[in-house]
């Protein structure tokens, strides 16, 4: 018998690389929560190698992939649909692409589907359809990329708790180890924009600026036009997963110009926005809707309005003047990365698909991520006071973590004591909850939270809350 998922892609191997890098980082992250998982890719070229492609994009490459002649966009997905109608229905499966959904519902197989162009969907006349589906439950759930589509599409008549919000991710294991940025180095801080390079994407701003001497500027990605890079910007093609964290590395900012003309601006949730706060760098990104439930303004980096030059060229000087303030921006931002690693995705993913918590899989990002930083005094300091208020007060609150905090958010029981020690007990409530997640990397993540910081382990009372099964009320 096969995997009891079946995630049906887009995305053709050598070709839609950002798409088929979360496709391939989602189903990965399945498998390692414990959910095996088939992926069903449309049929690629015999020159390529699907193994080696797997590798180049840091995956797996034992994942489970088929390609299909049947499964193209010009035969509508149903050859391969058809085939496959018995298996599906018995299993789940689940899409990214609204036409792969419909196909699926013309043929009775329940899909849950994954949704990144919302704009596109309302101009198309699709949300109606989608709420009918719903409503028919032929739509289990629908996986949206930031939270302002899933309220749009519960205002559309959709059932809210069947509504999930899972931001794109980023490999926290990739990305550590980096040598530090240097704002304090002569010359323009060094700049690199990785993507797609197109105007929409903010290429003539960030030219703009390289020929004002704010930045230096290197470009890699492919452009959606003719594309003569100007004397002193260095400009290669695509560059490979693997090899980004290396190029991150070699930078001091990160710049993130996107345009409101993009045409999923509304829906965006950039990679490689997540794979620059992991690399600890300081990130000023365009003031749109959907980067700001991700960028915090003079927190974990700057926002500014995303046509205006002047205000690009003023953060950059800003930050170049106060090198502390990078410091603190790019700190928190690693911090708040590791609440986007790929199996924080993946958790997302499966509850939507009503899948069982995973009994062998690994627990969340967090432990894994305060025991890596042993070499970051600064950085464990750092998550040990933001790790509370990212699950327990912030928009990623987890229900569950109701058996330590009252209907106000302030913490009840025996969670009592410093600030830190709160914040700890109110991140070990939420993390009880999570699927793997067990007395064993709780023990690892407070003793990575705590040992650089200079207060004593007090008291029983807290340890053994801390320790405490799921759904077991507070000790007396």
């Amino acid at each position: 018998m096969g995997p009891a998922l079946t995630y049906l892609g887009r995305s053709r191997l050598g070709k839609d690389r950002a798409n088929l890098l979360q496709t391939l980082q989602t189903v990965a992250a399945l498998e390692g929560i414990g959910h095996p998982t088939r992926l069903v890719l449309p049929g690629w070229r015999r020159r390529i190698d699907p193994r080696a492609l797997l590798a180049g994009f840091g995956v797996d490459p034992a994942l489970e992939l088929e390609g299909h002649e049947g499964f193209r966009e010009r035969h509508g997905y149903l050859p391969y649909l058809r085939r496959h109608r018995a298996e599906l229905r018995d299993a789940r499966a689940y899409c990214r692409y609204v036409r792969q959904a419909g196909a699926c519902w013309s043929l009775g197989i329940p899909v849950t589907l994954e949704v990144h162009n919302r704009a596109m969907l309302e101009e198309r006349g699709w949300v109606p359809r989608l709420v009918e589906a719903q409503r028919r439950r032929w739509l289990p759930a629908v996986v949206c990329i930031n939270r302002a589509d899933a309220a749009a599409f519960a205002a559309a008549g959709m059932e809210p708790e069947r509504l999930h919000v899972a931001p794109s991710g980023v490999d926290l294991r990739a990305f550590g180890g980096l040598p530090e940025p240097d704002l304090l180095g002569g010359g323009p801080p060094r700049v690199a924009y990785l993507g797609r390079l197109s105007e929409d994407r903010g290429l003539g701003l960030l030219l703009a600026l390289h020929r004002r001497g704010v930045l230096r500027l290197s470009l890699a990605g492919d452009a959606d036009t003719a594309f003569e890079p100007p004397p002193g910007v260095a400009s290669r093609g695509f560059v490979p997963p693997r090899e980004v964290p290396a190029l991150l590395g070699a930078t001091d900012l990160v710049l993130l110009p996107y345009q409101p003309r993009l045409a999923h601006a509304g829906s965006i949730s950039p990679i490689k926005l997540f794979e620059a706060m992991a690399a600890g760098r300081p990130v000023i990104a365009s003031d749109l809707p959907a980067i700001r439930e991700v960028v915090r303004d003079g927190v974990n980096g700057l926002l500014v309005p995303p046509a205006d030059a002047d205000a690009w060229a003023a953060a950059v000087a800003r930050l170049r003047a106060d090198p502390g303030l990078a410091r603190r921006l790019a700190d928190a931002a690693r911090t708040d990365a590791a609440a986007y690693a790929w199996p924080q995705r993946a958790r997302v993913v499966a509850r939507a698909l009503g899948l069982p918590p995973a009994g062998g899989g690994r627990g969340p990002d967090w432990a894994e991520t305060l025991a890596a930083a042993r070499t970051h005094p600064r950085l464990r300091r750092r998550l040990a006071r933001e790790l509370g208020r990212r699950l327990a007060a912030g928009d990623r609150l987890d229900p569950l973590a109701a058996v330590e905090l009252g209907p106000d958010r302030r913490l009840r029981g025996p969670a009592r004591g410093g600030s830190l020690r709160r914040r700890l007990a109110a991140a070990a409530s939420a993390l009880r909850a999570e699927a793997g997640f067990g007395a064993t990397d709780l023990q690892r993540l407070v003793g990575a939270a705590l040992a650089d910081v200079r207060r004593p382990w007090r008291g029983g009372r807290l340890r053994r809350s801390l320790l405490r099964p799921p759904g077991v009320a507070n000790p007396p």
